[in-house]
This record gives C-alpha cells, structure tokens and sequence, in this order.
C-alpha cells in the first residue's frame, strides 16, 4: 500500500533512532498550535494573464523522476517560443533553462527537461513580445510516484499528514507538526508542493522519547486544487 512506504523506510533505517531525531525537530510545534490559515493561504488560484487563447498538451501528463516530457503549444503567434517548468531544478540545485520550441503547422512543439524532484510545475511560456505563466490546471506538469493520482485528496497539506498516520497500525496518533523550511536547492512553488515533518506516538502516550517522525510530501492538483500524499520518507 503506498501508504505505507514511510512507515517501511523507517523501519528499516531503524525506527526509534531515525524517528527520535526526527520527532525532536517536529516537537517544538504541537499540532493544535500549527497554522490554520494553510487553505485560505493557498487556495487563491493566481489569474489569468493574457493566457486565454494558449493551449497547452503535454505528453505525458504524469511522468516518473527523469522522463523528458513533450509539449504542444497552440495559439501563440511569435516568431520564437520557449518553455519552462516554474521551480524546476538540475540535481545540483540549479534552475533548468529555457527549452526553445519548434513551429510544425500551427503549433510549437518540444521537450521540457526533465526536473530532479518530484513534484508540480506550472508551464511559462516565453515568446518574442511577453514572458506567460499559465494558470490553469491543464498546464502543470505532474513529476509523481506511480499510483499518486489515485490517492485521497484533502483540503490541507496538513490534513494529508493526519491521513498518513491514521492509516497507520498500532492506532498511533499525530502529536507534533512544522513545515519544512525550503532550501535552495528546493525551488518548487509552495502552492502546488509542501513538505512537513511530523512527529507521532501511540495514542495517549505523552512520552518524547517514544515519539517517532517521518517527513510528508504533499502535493496539489491545480491552484485550486486539493492536496495529495507525494511519498513520506526519513530525509527531506
């Protein structure tokens, strides 16, 4: 069950070791104490820019870590066009360039390098008279585990974190929650992708020591959209 991976790679790092040192960074922010504004924060979907008559196919519309991806773009009338995915990093932290689209027909077509991390990516678009970001949901690039799109979807990133552990054996309990600050090799637009560090323990055991933690990737389908389990693991 994917559900369950985190759970497994904890296990085998070594449960009470990993999960500790996790659960002592998630400790210092009690979940009743965690943000509550997360989905008035984000879930204002950007508007559109000048973007109305641009179409955008991408093929696939889900690809795995390290697949290049096709792009079809109609309704741009230029003399160049290029595309790039938002927040879309090489393995060195890096932003990806441009990648400079081909006119056949009616239509500019190309491939988008391939980013590092999994995640969403909003689709800009660059030609000779203005730089585009699109906002719509048919125009995100979707860099997933197999199997992501059929998981629950929630309100909240948070409530994504609640899931995980209530799925969990052993009716444990989610005691302790903080978004992960972004570093600077992770640019990825944090209203489509959010990571949190929990911390959780059998219900009603008020111990430290017996907490255990995991960090939550969360992802969101669209702007507007509701967020879903990416994949937990002991690293960030």
């Amino acid at each position: 069950m994917p559900y369950h991976l985190g759970t497994m790679v904890v296990e085998r790092a070594g449960n009470r070791r990993v999960g500790t040192a996790v659960a002592a960074i998630a400790a210092a922010l009690i979940v009743s104490q965690a943000p509550t504004s997360e989905a008035g924060r984000y879930a204002q979907g950007a508007a559109s820019r000048g973007d109305e008559g641009i179409r955008v196919a991408l093929e696939p519309a889900v690809s795995v870590l390290h697949q290049r991806v096709s792009i079809v773009v109609e309704g741009v009338s230029a003399r160049s066009v290029s595309a790039r995915l938002v927040g879309a990093t090489d393995a060195r932290g890096e932003s990806l360039p441009w990648s400079r689209l081909h006119r056949i027909g009616r239509t500019w077509q190309g491939l988008l390098r391939a980013p590092a991390l999994r995640g969403v990516y909003p689709i800009q678009i660059r030609h000779d008279r203005s730089t585009l970001l699109l906002h719509s949901s048919r125009s995100l690039l979707r860099v997933f585990l197999p199997g992501t799109m059929r998981r629950s979807a929630y309100s909240t990133a948070i409530e994504v974190a609640r899931a995980w552990v209530a799925r969990l054996p052993g009716s444990m309990a989610l005691v302790a929650l903080r978004r992960w600050p972004q570093t600077a090799l992770d640019r990825r637009d944090r209203r489509l992708n959010q990571l949190l560090v929990i911390a959780y323990a059998p219900a009603g055991d008020r111990e430290v020591r017996d907490r255990l933690g995991i960090f939550i990737a969360a992802v969101r389908d669209g702007f507007r959209g509701r967020w879903r389990l990416l994949e937990a693991t002991v690293q960030p």
